[in-house]
């Protein structure tokens, strides 16, 4: 058994919030439920998310000391904002090389995740986060806020790529997924009939009876029901 699981109780559904405009879905559906714990055992922030909301874990996978120096030089409010919440944050906070002077900063298991999984492709810190899912043994992943882009925006970050490979994974393996409903991650955020290109009709994959099906509908016929 990895050391890191040994030590971390592993949560059977995580919550991963990160700053994209579906990160309110994240609210809106922990309100309707009466709290957090109701939407997940765990919630875990990415970024300055964990300045923002409660949360059990957070990964700041960028170069924490390149943030530090270059918020320095610059005098950036935001940085200086999550610098003073990040010095006082308990943990664990996910970094390349955990740092003296923020003591709830860790090492991320890399060598562990990368020796589990048997491939190393991690651009992001979303892709961390999921990596650390697949390790932890946890069996459902929600999403919220890890959008990239947007219908407005097209100022894309790679990361969606990285991501939406690991969920693959994350399916292929039997696991549970929930996106945000207005996500642009697996394009959650267009009509479910216009997911399957080059045809006229509204085309759903739905699960019927336990298997995989293809419904079609004439597209004057979905519209009139929506």
């Amino acid at each position: 058994m990895s050391d890191v699981v040994a030590l971390h109780r592993a949560p059977k559904t995580v919550a991963i919030v990160a700053m994209g405009r579906s990160c309110d879905q994240y609210i809106h559906h922990c309100t309707n439920l009466g709290g957090r714990r109701a939407m997940a055992d765990e919630t875990w922030a990415i970024g300055h998310q964990g300045g923002v909301i409660q949360c059990d874990r957070v990964f700041m996978m960028n170069d924490i000391r390149a943030s530090i120096e270059q918020g320095e030089r610059l005098k950036l409010p935001h940085v200086r904002v999550a610098l003073g919440w990040l010095k006082t944050h308990p943990g664990p906070v996910y970094v390349s090389k955990a740092l003296p002077d923020y003591p709830g900063t860790v090492d991320y298991p890399l060598d562990d995740v990368v020796r589990h999984l048997k491939f190393g492709y991690f651009n992001g810190s979303v892709a961390y986060a999921v990596g650390l899912a697949f390790l932890l043994g946890v069996e459902e992943l929600k999403f919220f806020g890890c959008d990239y882009t947007y219908a407005d925006n097209h100022l894309a970050e790679k990361g969606r790529a990285c991501v939406e490979w690991w969920l693959m994974r994350w399916m292929l393996e039997g696991k549970r997924l929930f996106l945000a409903q207005n996500t642009s991650l697996l394009d959650n955020d267009v009509p479910q009939g216009s997911k399957f290109y080059g045809y006229a009709d509204d085309v759903r994959a739905e699960i019927v009876d336990g298997e995989t099906r293809i419904i079609r509908t004439p597209r004057q016929m979905a519209d009139a029901a929506d």
